[in-house]
């Protein structure tokens, strides 16, 4: 086991756990407050575990259940520990700290909105750094994280009392992020999640978000999402679970086309969602569109085009939805060959000119 050097001390961590299980609401927030910037330092927090803070800590929130102002500064200390491999380690494998945190997620109905949005905010960065890795993955998934964060999302009670709490656009930006770290680890956690990612109140809240996505967050909120799609859309269910919720058109009509006004940085991840969902043959029908094929085209001609990613994920889609007969028929009467062959030729990426060719080849197929 690790040992500490004995320069270091131990900060008096020991008489602090004492305070915290011992002393009254005002001698346990100074020794809450002087905590978070204890453990900044990753020795402190390897003491701090040693000590017994964790549990103790544990114990202050459970008691202080509806005080979300001090609920927000043992969770700025939690933050600070899951930062730490020690700490993020030690919160894993406590049988009870991730579903006493998980609990804070449903306050009581008379609970401060603007407190709980606080505290889910920082709820949300604490639990991006224990789903670093995959134990904390995995040990979220079994705590029903997903679906705990989805019930608090724009289409959720936002409460166990059933009183809706607005979620904040930095606050749900967070959640997608850790849902993204969740179900992006392994194929296996991916799967784990279908009995809390497949049920229709995640449908329902994705297709919520997809609405006007600019309110919960503008663009970071919008790739957050795109990122938690994309990784969803992994298995060919949940392909068609997005196909039959409308999710095509969304990226048809919406995010894609010139008048969105979106950055590259969006673009690309919708053509990449838009590529993978078309791996279904439902998806190449609504694409088929002349309309929708028209936008596809136009976007490829948009100065967003000037991203690598933009165009390797656009010639992707190309490629797919022009499997589709009409597609492929109506594609061929506008030139869509001379649009990749054009972007191909002022890109000089290895990748792009074989995309290029596969996509100009499937054009020119003839059965």
């Amino acid at each position: 086991m690790l040992q500490v050097p004995a320069a270091y001390g131990n900060w008096d961590l020991p008489g602090k756990v004492q305070r915290l299980k011992s002393g009254d609401d005002h001698e346990q927030l100074q020794v809450v407050k002087a905590m978070a910037e204890y453990f900044l330092v990753h020795e402190r927090v390897y003491e701090g575990i040693r000590a017994g803070c964790l549990p103790a800590l544990l114990r202050c929130l459970e008691a202080q259940s509806s005080n979300f102002d001090f609920i927000y500064e043992i969770l700025g200390v939690m933050h600070n520990m899951a930062l730490d491999a020690v700490g993020r380690t030690a919160m894993i494998g406590h049988q009870s700290a991730l579903a006493t945190l998980r609990n804070l997620l449903f306050p009581d109905e008379d609970s401060d909105p603007d407190q709980v949005t606080k505290a889910r905010t920082v709820l949300a960065r604490t639990m991006r750094n224990v789903c670093q890795i995959p134990e904390g993955c995995d040990a979220s998934l079994e705590n029903g994280f997903i679906e705990a964060i989805v019930l608090i999302g724009p289409v959720g009670v936002g409460s166990t009392a059933g009183t809706p709490i607005e979620p904040s656009p930095v606050a749900q930006t967070e959640w997608l992020r850790v849902i993204h770290l969740m179900i992006s680890k392994t194929e296996d956690a991916l799967r784990d999640s279908d009995a809390q990612l497949d049920g229709p109140l995640w449908l329902a809240a994705a297709t919520h978000w997809m609405q006007d996505p600019k309110v919960y967050g503008g663009e970071d909120y919008i790739c957050c999402l795109l990122d938690v799609l994309m990784s969803y859309s992994m298995l060919d269910n949940h392909r068609d679970k997005l196909v039959k919720a409308g999710f095509v058109e969304w990226l048809a009509d919406d995010a894609i086309p010139v008048k969105s006004g979106m950055s590259w940085r969006v673009v690309a991840k919708a053509w990449a969602l838009l590529a993978s969902l078309c791996i279904r043959n439902p998806a190449k029908a609504v694409m088929a569109e002349p309309a929708r094929l028209d936008n596809m085209k136009a976007a490829l001609q948009h100065k967003t085009a000037d991203s690598v990613l933009v165009i390797r994920h656009g010639f992707q889609a190309v490629l797919l939805i022009s499997e589709h007969p009409k597609a492929r028929e109506y594609m061929n009467s506008v030139d869509f060959a001379s649009v990749v062959n054009d972007l191909a030729n002022v890109r000089k990426d290895e990748f792009i000119s074989k995309a290029a060719q596969r996509a100009v080849a499937q054009l020119g197929w003839q059965p």
